[in-house]
């Protein structure tokens, strides 16, 4: 219990901080991470931490054999700042008096570890459902958000399949403009410049398309083509792991959009799609956990290589 606890409250910080804030990333595995280890020692008075991180170590290298996109998870600097918030959660117990103030907050920081764990299967399966709702019905345009292109400057699979979805409204009149936002590039070619080639080769007119090639993130998307769409009635294209959390941006953004959910190669794959659903589950309680005050994103404003951001 505890090694799932610790296991699941690292990998939300892991994949919550780890690319926008290295320093929060490091606060929360060393700090917190040592806090929660602190607290399942408090339960746990007579196990060995080397078994617990042992089996830790082993996870990780285990979710980098299922995963898809392997090393991810399994990285030296991340087991070893893992294994020092453990040491030093053993460390800091034995050291804490037992009274019973440390043992109302030792199961407090124990309880949070592992609802945070179970959090994040039940919000998987959550946007799955949820990320499948089909609200399709006659708009001004259509909102396609972009993704990350290949290192030669082609489109992904993902990107592949929204426009396949996005194109297909067009072509039966049920949009009359398509939006594509993306503005991190590749190779030279930005994700909007690509998604407008492809709707160019299905035969889609030039005037037709309005690019957004600034945005570098999921927030920016809706940041930086919120201008463009005015007060149009908009349909929203992206795969049904991304779309719930794309849904609560645009809420954020004062954009009125329709879910219009795409499919691809990626969602149509157990495999492929069971990762995209982790990551977009943690960051959708990332996003969840930050609502209440959030304020719309900025947007960045220039077209970059490589730095598209989840």
């Amino acid at each position: 219990m505890a090694g799932l606890a610790l296991e699941g409250s690292w990998l939300y910080a892991y994949e919550s901080y780890r690319e926008p804030a290295p320093v929060t990333l490091a606060v929360l595995v060393l700090g917190v991470g040592t806090a929660f280890a602190a607290a399942w020692r408090r339960f746990t008075p007579d196990s060995r931490p080397w078994l617990l991180a042992l089996a830790l170590v082993v996870v990780d290298q285990l979710l980098d054999l299922i995963s898809p996109y392997p090393r991810r998870f399994g990285l030296v600097g991340w087991e070893l700042a893992k294994l020092a918030a453990l040491a030093g959660g053993w460390l800091l117990a034995a050291r804490l008096p037992p009274a019973r103030w440390w043992r109302w907050v030792a199961g407090a920081l124990a309880g949070a570890s592992l609802v945070l764990a179970l959090a994040v299967p039940a919000t998987m399966l959550y946007l799955a459902i949820d990320g499948s709702r089909d609200d399709t019905a006659p708009a001004d345009a259509a909102l396609v958000l972009g993704f990350a292109l290949a290192p030669d400057g082609s489109a992904q699979p993902q990107l592949q399949g929204r426009m396949a979805h996005a194109i297909d409204l067009y072509q039966h009149g049920t949009v009359k403009r398509l939006v594509l936002s993306g503005g991190a590039t590749k190779n030279g070619h930005t994700e909007a410049g690509v998604m407008r080639d492809l709707a160019r080769a299905a035969g889609v007119p030039a005037d037709a398309l309005v690019l957004d090639e600034a945005a570098r993130s999921t927030i920016e998307n809706f940041a930086c083509s919120r201008p463009l769409l005015g007060s149009a009635r908009v349909l929203l294209v992206t795969e049904p792991w991304h779309m719930t959390r794309a849904e609560l941006l645009a809420k954020r953004h004062g954009i009125a959009a329709l879910a219009s959910p795409a499919s691809s190669a990626i969602w149509e794959s157990p495999r492929h799609a069971a990762y995209w659903l982790f990551r977009d589950a943690i960051a959708y309680l990332h996003e969840r956990a930050r609502d209440p005050f959030a304020e719309p994103g900025t947007c960045g404003g220039v077209a970059c290589e490589g730095c598209r951001k989840f």
